[in-house]
This record gives C-alpha cells, sequence and structure tokens, in this order.
C-alpha cells in the first residue's frame, strides 16, 4: 500500500501542477477583465482544490515514508499555531479557542508535517463535534521534559467497536 501510495502521489504531481500553472495564467488574465466575479470565483474554487489534492498527496507521500521537505527547522509554538491556522479555512478557524501558555517556546521539527498532522486532528475534532456552537480547544503548553498539544472538541467519543479499529488504515 505505501508503495502504491507513493507512486499514486508521484504520478498525480505533474498534470496538477500542470493544472495549476494554467489556472494560474488564466487567473491573471480574468483579473484584468471587467464583469467577470462568477468566473474568478470558480477559478479560485479550481486552485484551491488543485492545492487541497497536492496536499493529500503530499500527505500520502508522507505516509508511505517519503517525506520530501520535511526538513526539521526550529520554531516557535506561535509560529506552529499560526502555521496550523493558515491551513483552516477561514470560517472554521472562528470556532477555535486558542490557549498558548508560552508561545515563545522554541521546538526544533518538520513544521509542515507537524502543523498537518495536527489540522488533520483539529478536523477531526470538527467532523466529532455535535454543535457548531461549542468551540474546539487546540491548547499549546510544555513541561520541563515535553510540549504537549491538546485537542478537545465536544463530541461524544467512540464506541468500544470503533475505538478498536480506530488505528487500522483507511477506517474512518
Amino acid at each position: 500500500l505505501a508503495t502504491l501510495a507513493a507512486g499514486a502521489a508521484h504520478e498525480f504531481s505533474t498534470p496538477l501542477s500542470t493544472i495549476k500553472v494554467a489556472s494560474g495564467e488564466m487567473l491573471y488574465t480574468l483579473r484584468s477583465i471587467e464583469n467577470n466575479e462568477e468566473l474568478l470565483e470558480d477559478l479560485m474554487l479550481i486552485r484551491n482544490q488543485i492545492e487541497r489534492c497536492q496536499e493529500i498527496l503530499n500527505q500520502m507521500s508522507e505516509d508511505a515514508g517519503d517525506h520530501r521537505g520535511a526538513n526539521f527547522i526550529e520554531f516557535s509554538l506561535q509560529e506552529l499555531a499560526d502555521d496550523v491556522f493558515n491551513l483552516l479555512p477561514d470560517q472554521s478557524t472562528e470556532r477555535i479557542t486558542l490557549d498558548l501558555s508560552d508561545e515563545a517556546v522554541k521546538l526544533n521539527a518538520p513544521l509542515q508535517t507537524l502543523s498537518r498532522t495536527i489540522k488533520g486532528i483539529v478536523k477531526n475534532a470538527f467532523d466529532a463535534s455535535d454543535n457548531t456552537e461549542k468551540p474546539i480547544a487546540l491548547k499549546f503548553y510544555h513541561n520541563n521534559e515535553y510540549i504537549i498539544i491538546e485537542v478537545r472538541d465536544n463530541g461524544s467519543g467512540m464506541d468500544a467497536k470503533t475505538l478498536g479499529r480506530a488505528t487500522e488504515p483507511f477506517f474512518t
């Protein structure tokens, strides 16, 4: 499965890149023409979906063991939180309460991989939440030994059968 995922990610990345370049040229041209708001919205939707597909393909590559671009760099908890929020849709960030006990704490890790992982957990928290009015709590803090990243939702949790399968690949 890992080989299949890595191969698919590689094969799909080329046509997606071509579509992205072509849509960028279209966007450049359309911005100079008046009265085309609907076309611009459609084109932005296409570009956003291309980015989403590329993110999925990057994640597939990383899950298969290919950690391209996943260099370890030094960054603060504040920079990590900012990066996670930049990956989420704007309307969803309004439902997140962020608690940074010490935003200046530095860590050395692959920022993009860590941000995408946290984004996935936050997305799962949104999916698990029954009530769209209640916030998702995202908390970053540290003790003497660890940096702790905590995500809390208001969902009902998993039943025993679901919990037993939660770590299986492709189980949702």
